[in-house]
């Protein structure tokens, strides 16, 4: 494994030009200030110092090109889970988008507008607040501001989410089941993160 992973990284300096040549730059420098005759011990140090910095310099150059490509990878991973959700029916709406189409809205208006986003899969994250058990499930219970967001999990899940304490974050993906004015319920639901 670590012989792979050292090989991995010599690959990578040695694909990038400048990560070479300064990789190459450090060995002569090295090279010239232990294996020359040099009268005085502060001309070494100069040299080693050279050497240091050119390392560094290869080091960073891979260190960058790796983290580009990982942002590309997260970026694409995102898009591809964004159009799952919206292939699933998912909206990106948030807990305060979701009940703000209650505001200055009777109750029945707001219930007829709510229903188009039934069964629709969303995304919450926040600061469990409590966690109950509820028949044959459990529930999270988290606020967003004054909305109240309860999350309910399948029998499975039970044990994983007994393990959460109050004040914990989390990322939790259910379907929509209920919007209120200051209520949404999720059933469905999974831990994303936690």
């Amino acid at each position: 494994m670590l012989r792979r992973l050292i090989g991995d990284y010599l690959a990578a300096i040695w694909k990038d030009w400048l990560s070479r040549m300064t990789t190459i730059a450090s060995l002569i420098f090295v090279v010239i200030g232990l294996a020359v005759r040099i009268t005085e011990v502060g001309q070494a140090r100069y040299w080693i110092a050279a050497a240091v910095a050119c390392y560094i310099v290869a080091s960073f150059q891979v260190w960058k090109q790796e983290r580009t490509k990982l942002e590309s990878e997260i970026e694409s991973l995102r898009q591809i889970i964004e159009g799952l959700n919206q292939a699933e029916g998912g909206t990106s709406l948030t807990p305060e988008d979701l009940v703000g189409i209650y505001k200055d809205r009777t109750t029945l208006q707001g219930q007829k507008l709510a229903a188009t986003y039934m069964g629709k899969w969303m995304t919450v994250s926040g600061k469990v607040e409590d966690i109950s058990p509820a028949r044959e499930q459990i529930y999270i219970m988290m606020y967003h501001g004054q909305i109240i967001v309860t999350m309910y999990f399948e029998e499975k899940f039970i044990e994983p989410i007994s393990a959460l304490s109050v004040g914990n974050d989390v990322t939790v993906r259910g379907k929509i089941h209920n919007i209120e004015a200051t209520l949404i319920r999720l059933v469905s639901c999974e831990l994303v993160k936690f």
